[in-house]
């Protein structure tokens, strides 16, 4: 057997390998993601915002003023603190669903991260919107500001073609991701026959698959673009209901690069074939066709 077909063979045996991995390692992170009740799989600010939901559903100021005291809550949002209170809804919450938590940014300036989140707290008699705005500074937190909207009560269900409908947005950023690199290995293996040294070269592209470039609009704002960010699900439409609406497409950095240098690489890609000895007792066989015989003349028999 020839040397190509037998790295080509290796090539699929190796690629299978890696896919059976690649999944099972993909329902694994679903599977923990989806049935771990632990605090690890939420961040130290999508914590406070829901402490503060949980706090607000309580109706009493005095309790409020004391959870947010020591997260140091702006001056300017006193009065929006009061009348959120008096206003926020009565009732038991029966469901709470993080619509937007991936919006995570830095200010290196002032050395402090933020988080804009965005939840959907669902009551038997009414729901709201809310968005809450966290600084992190160190080990301070500082809520920058947040509002609430009513919201039509099963919003959650009446999109049922959302990503958002069925898993969290983690989730799905976590099987994106997962995916993502299982694209990428699978390309690194079966379009590539460089050497070990280029394989090695190509791993940062290949990981920057777990990067995305977003582009984000909205009807009543400004657009917004992101080179770098961790977002999720690809394609974002906040179709609520509600005013604004904005839509938010991202693109695997990762995938684009690589499909750039399959295609305009592809004669250094393509597979190299070694001529091979015949084997002894064997002659090659005679490319150039063999002349017609002569048809034999005469008669009789």
């Amino acid at each position: 057997m020839g040397s190509s077909a037998m790295t080509s063979r290796y090539q699929w045996r190796f690629a299978r390998g890696a896919t059976a991995l690649a999944v099972l390692l993909l329902f694994t992170f679903i599977i923990v993601v989806n049935k771990t009740e632990a605090g690890w799989i939420f961040t130290d600010g999508e914590k406070v915002a829901l402490e503060l939901i949980d706090t607000l559903q309580k109706r009493d100021l005095a309790a409020v003023k004391r959870f947010l005291h020591p997260r140091l809550l702006a001056e300017e949002h006193q009065a929006d603190l009061e009348n959120a209170v008096k206003v926020f809804p009565e009732g038991s919450i029966k469901e709470i669903t993080c619509m937007n938590c991936l919006q995570v940014g830095y200010d290196f300036g002032n050395a402090s991260r933020y988080e804009e989140l965005q939840f959907y707290v669902e009551f038997y008699r009414t729901a709201v919107i809310m968005d809450v705005n966290i600084q992190q500074k160190g080990e301070q937190f500082v809520i920058d500001g947040f509002y609430f909207n009513e919201a039509p009560l099963g919003l959650m269900k009446q999109f049922p073609f959302s990503l958002i409908s069925w898993v969290q947005p983690k989730n799905v950023f976590m099987a994106v991701a997962v995916l993502d690199v299982l694209l990428m290995i699978a390309a690194l293996v079966l379009w590539s026959i460089k050497p070990l040294k280029m394989k090695l070269l190509w791993l940062p592209v290949i990981f920057t698959g777990l990067m995305e470039a977003s582009a984000q609009w909205v009807d009543d704002g400004p657009w917004a673009f992101n080179l770098l960010a961790l977002k999720a699900p690809p394609v974002w439409i906040n179709a609520a209901g509600q005013d604004p609406w904005s839509i938010v497409v991202s693109f695997p950095l990762g995938a684009i690069v690589v499909v750039i240098l399959a295609v305009t690489a592809q004669p250094a890609m393509e597979t190299l074939t070694v001529p091979t000895r015949p084997q002894p007792g064997r002659q090659p066989r005679n490319p150039q066709p063999r002349p017609p015989r002569p048809q034999a003349t005469g008669v009789g028999k």
